[in-house]
């Protein structure tokens, strides 16, 4: 399941292999991936939560622990934050023409 989501969502190498061979705006094709991708994660994730509510013996016994807010912000920043950074940096960069060489057609 996990698999396609690499397909779809930014920066997918995939993308850019079918945008050169399809002649096709690369930045186009990954913004169009990052709402059906994070769309796909959202919907298997709550699938996953139902499933485990209905059959809670499918899941790993777990005993959350007390993290205070400072400490979760913190973690937050550390963990997350640069997963969206690198999205963001590969779709401005691809947006903005620094990483493309447009040619001049005829």
């Amino acid at each position: 399941m996990a698999g396609s989501l690499d397909m779809i969502i930014p920066p997918s190498a995939l993308a850019v292999v079918l945008g050169s061979l399809a002649d096709i705006s690369i930045g186009k094709l990954l913004i169009s991936g990052l709402l059906p991708g994070l769309l796909m994660a959202g919907l298997y994730a709550a699938y996953i939560l139902i499933r485990c509510r209905l059959q809670p013996d499918l899941a790993p016994p777990y005993t959350p622990k007390r993290v205070p807010w400072p400490e979760k912000i913190l973690l937050t920043l550390k963990y997350v934050v640069p997963f969206f950074v690198i999205i963001f940096v590969v779709l401005g960069v691809i947006l903005f023409g620094l990483a493309t060489q447009r040619s001049q057609r005829q």
